[in-house]
């Protein structure tokens, strides 16, 4: 065998070793894990309880009327039994965001607050005896040669605060309602990108976005 031919055979032998390598490198597989839904209704509130069976950040609010809670990781979860147990709060939930969050449609108008018992984290979802059932705020815009401009028909005299922050404006309003954002989005101002409206336990707030 000449000297060129040897070094030939021997460039196969490791390319083919390599090839074999790679075929026998086991691939390894993630599963989401799987949480525990319970869920209760009490006089005052509904109560839906998730439980990790381990510690685990969350973020829960209510978003243009519907409850959004999301986690930093995937996750699997059943909740018929939620949607059967708070169905006076509550309509069919899903979960979204690549199986980090959960959202559920909201039948009426309440405040958030939430609590962690050990590895189970509790959202409360209050009734408020201030506020009528589905209770609704219009949202008006008008466009203007330099700017737009939002009005939002609050039926009484309600606190406010302005904060400009990089991703646009918030207004902070002290009462909780729905604010009916459908014509804006129907036909988006000239100088505005999107607007959206969350509940907290604070009231409700407007994100404007140019």
């Amino acid at each position: 065998m000449t000297a060129a031919l040897h070094k030939f055979a021997q460039q196969v032998q490791v390319a083919l070793l390599g090839v074999l390598l790679v075929c026998m490198t086991p691939t390894v597989s993630y599963s989401a894990d799987k949480i525990a839904v319970r869920a209760a209704e009490h006089p005052t509130y509904g109560r839906l309880v998730l439980d990790w069976g381990r510690s685990q950040t969350f973020e829960a609010d209510i978003r243009e009327g519907s409850l959004v809670i999301s986690f930093p990781e995937a996750f699997e979860a059943n909740l018929s039994g939620a949607e059967r147990a708070l169905s006076d709060f509550l309509s069919t939930g899903e979960i979204f965001n690549n199986n980090k969050s959960i959202r559920f449609k909201l039948k009426g108008n309440y405040t958030l607050k939430s609590a962690v018992y050990g590895t189970a984290i509790a959202i409360d979802l209050l009734k408020d005896p201030t506020s009528s059932e589905e209770a609704s705020v219009a949202v008006r815009v008008g466009d203007h040669p330099k700017y737009s401009r939002l009005v939002v028909d609050w039926p009484a005299r309600t606190g406010y605060q302005v904060q400009e922050g990089d991703d646009g404006i918030t207004v902070q309003f002290d009462k909780t309602a729905n604010l009916d954002l459908t014509k804006v989005k129907a036909d988006m101002p000239k100088f505005l990108s999107a607007v959206q409206s969350r509940n907290t336990n604070k009231g409700t707030e407007l994100l404007i976005k140019p």
